[in-house]
């Protein structure tokens, strides 16, 4: 009884999994023109995509460090104030070097390795 439970339980995550991975992947459809129409080159959009990665990257020992110290739900929960205020300037920005800010904000609220 609980296996036949356990593999709905299993199979609803998949499903979650795939469907976030898919938004994901196709973040970079809409976000390239939407980059150009404010007014980035290639430039800007190379560094708008690449910027998050990277201060995700260099933050993620540090990340954990805080992790084992604090406990794993604080470093889940305290970054999302700073996601929230980048999903927000992603949303009403008029100029490229605002995303810029939104990418940095996004890098360090460290939402790629979490």
């Amino acid at each position: 009884m609980f296996s036949a439970l356990k593999n709905k339980t299993l199979l609803k995550l998949d499903i979650t999994i795939l469907v976030f991975s898919i938004i994901g992947f196709m973040s970079g459809a809409v976000s390239i023109p939407y980059i150009i129409e404010l007014g980035g080159g290639v430039y800007e959009v190379n560094l708008i995509t690449m910027i998050p990665s990277t201060i995700g990257l260099l933050l993620m020992v540090p990340f954990g460090a805080l992790s084992d110290k604090f406990g794993r739900k604080p470093m889940l929960i305290y970054p999302m104030p700073l996601q929230l205020a980048s999903f927000l300037i992603y949303a009403f920005a008029t100029n490229p070097y605002q995303l810029i800010l939104a990418s940095i904000l996004s890098g360090l609220s460290g939402h790629e390795f979490m």
